[in-house]
């Protein structure tokens, strides 16, 4: 990588005539057998290198006598038919992602010169009509013990009391379930009885927690702390922990 470094201060003009050309930082890289990092950074390099402030450069900058002043700076990282090889391959169906890899820019670079044209971005680089490649359930890290989810839930269990054995959100069980393709229920009301008010309050008096206890029994948190203090319960604050 050393090696590449060293002959890209040294071909690092060339380089960016041929980027100028229309040839990507891949292509270069691939022509001349080195790292395509070396060729962007060597171009990046290249690019932040100004004229020495002497009389003849001062002249050369200036241009002829009478010559509007040559504009200094950092040269263009792609020139206009580049930008609309870009536009061409966006409307085409690649992403920024995928073009800014092809070309040796960042994809931010992409994105302004797109603008720049009057080409808005879709949601996350893609073009519009180009939908995001959902993960296939098998792959998802919930994988594992989905059958014994899908099991629990034909048994009658609900999304939430799955949820809270597993100390998981809801709504990270509904969808793995609706990904494997499973019917889901409407949701259905926890019938509240005296007998599970009794339970209740046992376990909170043994130290367990109103949030877990909620999800034990799939009820919602503020229903198990309301139904407690109805009977009198006090109720323990969420940041003291209880002492036996």
């Amino acid at each position: 990588m050393a090696k590449d470094r060293t002959r890209g201060s040294r071909d690092a003009s060339k380089w960016q005539r041929l980027h100028d050309a229309g040839m990507s930082a891949e292509e270069i890289a691939k022509t001349f057998g080195v790292e395509t990092e070396a060729v962007v950074d060597a171009m990046r390099e290249f690019n932040k290198i100004a004229l020495p402030s002497t009389p003849t450069a001062d002249a050369a900058a200036r241009g002829p006598a009478g010559a509007s002043p040559r504009r200094r700076g950092r040269r263009p990282i792609a020139n206009a038919a580049m930008i609309e090889n870009w536009k061409k391959s966006y409307q085409s169906g690649k992403t920024l992602a995928e073009i800014a890899q092809v070309a040796g820019v960042s994809v931010q670079t992409v994105s302004y010169a797109l603008r720049k044209l009057g080409v808005t971005p879709g949601k996350r680089g893609r073009p519009p009509g180009r939908p995001g490649k959902k993960q296939p359930i098998e792959n998802s890290k919930y994988a594992r013990i989905l059958p014994k989810w899908i099991e629990s839930y034909q048994n009658g269990a609900s999304v939430n009391q799955i949820a809270g054995k597993y100390k998981l959100h809801p709504y990270s069980v509904q969808y793995a379930l609706s990904r494997a393709g499973v019917n889901l229920r409407g949701a259905r009301r926890v019938r509240i009885t005296e007998a599970m008010i009794r339970e209740w309050t046992e376990l909170y008096h043994k130290g367990m927690g109103s949030r877990a206890i909620a999800r034990k029994y799939g009820v919602n948190e503020t229903t198990v702390r309301r139904r407690l203090k109805r009977k009198g319960v006090p109720i323990r604050s969420n940041s003291l922990r209880h002492k036996p």
